[in-house]
C-alpha cells in the first residue's frame, strides 16, 4: 500500500501538523507512506500577483483566510500527468499553492480528502457562521458587509462546475461531518469521520513543578493556558472571550494566564506569561505540564490539535458547546464545557476545573480517554481501511 499525503505547508498550522503525524504513524505501521507541500513555482512572484489580482475588489466584514485556489500549479501538473492507480493521493489543507480547483476535479484514482477545515464545501472562507454552504451561493443570500465582486460566490461556482466525480472524504469531528453532509456542494460525497492521530508514547504527562521551573514560570498560582498560532490576533479562536473571562476568574482565584502563540497585549488587566510561538513540541508538552488546564475559547473549530495534545498529557480542556471543540471534552471527566460565548459562565467553567478536588483523577480520565479515542494504533487503522475500500474499486 503507497500513499502520498499533500499538504500546501510541511509544518505550519494545524493541517501540517495532524497530516504530519498521520504520516510517521502510517510508516511505523509499515505502510509505505510519502509527504508531499506546495512545489517551488518558477514564476512564483507572477503567479502571486496573478492570483491577488483575483481578490481584487472584494471587501468582507467576516473575519479569516479566504482562499480561491487559482491558477494551476507546477504539482497540479505532475499529478494528473503522472497518474498512478496503486498510489493513494491522500489531500489535506490545499491552499492557493499546492493545486488549483479545476486541477483538483481533473484528478483520477484512488484519492481521499480530510476537511481540515469549511473551505472544501464552502465559497473562499475557511470557516463561516452563515448558511450560504447549506443553500448554495446566490446573489440573493450574500451576507450584509460584503462588497465588491462575490468572491465566494464565484469560488463556489467554480467548485461546483469542475468537482463532478465524487471523491472520499474524512472527516475529523463529527461537526464537521455534518456539515459537509448537510452542504449544498458535496453532500452526495462519501464521508467518513476520522479524528486526527497522536502519539501517546510522545505526548505524556511530565511534572508540573519540573515544567514550571524550566520554562521560568511561577510555581505557586493556577496557569490556565491558551494556544492559538495566530494568539490574540485570530478572532475565530476567541482570545477577546477569554479575556472577559479570565476577569471574572481572578475575582475568585489567583488564576494567570499562559499563552503560546503571537504575542499578549500589553495592557491585559492580569498577569500573562507569553512563550511566544514553538515549533518544538518537546518544548510544547512542557507547556502543558507546567499549566492546570487549557481553554479553548474558539468560536468556531474542527477537532483542535491542542485539546488533544493537553488531554493526552493528562490536562482537561474547557471549551464551548459550539463545533467540534465540543467533542474534545467529556464534561465532568476530562474538562467542562461552556454556553456558547458566554466569558461569564466560561469563567464558571475554569474555576470549577481549577477548584477539582481531585486533579490527579481527572488528569488520568483524560490520559485513558485520549488514547482510548486519538492514539495512532486506533486512527491509523481506521485510515488503513480507508485506503483499502479506494484501491479496491480501481
Amino acid at each position: 500500500m503507497n500513499v502520498l499525503h499533500l499538504n500546501a505547508s510541511d509544518q505550519d498550522g494545524g493541517a501540517a501538523r495532524a497530516a504530519q503525524r498521520l504520516h510517521n504513524a502510517l510508516l511505523d505501521n509499515g505502510i509505505n507512506s510519502e509527504f508531499q507541500s506546495a512545489l517551488p513555482q518558477a514564476m512564483n512572484r507572477w503567479r502571486h500577483l496573478r492570483a491577488r489580482w483575483r481578490y481584487r475588489g472584494f471587501r468582507t466584514a467576516a473575519p479569516g483566510l479566504h482562499t480561491i485556489a487559482w491558477p494551476n500549479t507546477a504539482l497540479g501538473r505532475r499529478l494528473i500527468c503522472h497518474f498512478n492507480p496503486r498510489l493513494v493521493l491522500h489531500f489535506h489543507w490545499l491552499g492557493d499553492d499546492l493545486l488549483s480547483i479545476e486541477q483538483l476535479g481533473r484528478l483520477n484514482g484512488p484519492l481521499c480528502w480530510t476537511l481540515h477545515d469549511m473551505w472544501p464545501f464552502c465559497g473562499a472562507e475557511h470557516y463561516t457562521s452563515d448558511n450560504r454552504f447549506l443553500e448554495g451561493y446566490l446573489s440573493t443570500n450574500r451576507p450584509v458587509g460584503e462588497h465588491g465582486q462575490d468572491l465566494n460566490l464565484r469560488t463556489w461556482t467554480r467548485k461546483y462546475r469542475a468537482w463532478r466525480r465524487p471523491h472520499q472524504l474524512i472527516a475529523p469531528s463529527r461537526w464537521i461531518q455534518s456539515c459537509v453532509q448537510r452542504s449544498a456542494l458535496l453532500g452526495h460525497w462519501p464521508c467518513v469521520h476520522i479524528p486526527n492521530a497522536i502519539d501517546e508514547n510522545q505526548w505524556h504527562p511530565l511534572n508540573r513543578d519540573f515544567a514550571r521551573q524550566t520554562l521560568g514560570l511561577p510555581r505557586d498560582c493556577p496557569l490556565v493556558l491558551f494556544v492559538a498560532m495566530g494568539g490574540f490576533a485570530d478572532f475565530r479562536k476567541g482570545a477577546d472571550l477569554l479575556v472577559e473571562a479570565m476577569q471574572h476568574l481572578r475575582r475568585k482565584s489567583p488564576a494567570e494566564l499562559l499563552l503560546v502563540g503571537g504575542q499578549p497585549p500589553h495592557n491585559l488587566p492580569f498577569p500573562c506569561h507569553g512563550l511566544g510561538s514553538i515549533q518544538d513540541d518537546r518544548l510544547l508538552k512542557l507547556a502543558y505540564a507546567a499549566s492546570d488546564l487549557l481553554a479553548l475559547p474558539s468560536r468556531l473549530d474542527n477537532l483542535p490539535n491542542t485539546a488533544l495534545e493537553a488531554q493526552m498529557c493528562g490536562r482537561p480542556v474547557v471549551a464551548f458547546k459550539t463545533s467540534g471543540s465540543a467533542e474534545t471534552v467529556e464534561p465532568g471527566l476530562t474538562g467542562a464545557l461552556s454556553e456558547d460565548f458566554d466569558p461569564k459562565t466560561f469563567s464558571k467553567a475554569l474555576l470549577k476545573i481549577l477548584q477539582h478536588p481531585q486533579p490527579q483523577i481527572i488528569a488520568k480520565h483524560c490520559r485513558n480517554i485520549a488514547i482510548q479515542q486519538w492514539s495512532t494504533s486506533v486512527v491509523v487503522k481506521a485510515h488503513e481501511t480507508v485506503y483499502r475500500s479506494l484501491l479496491e474499486f480501481q
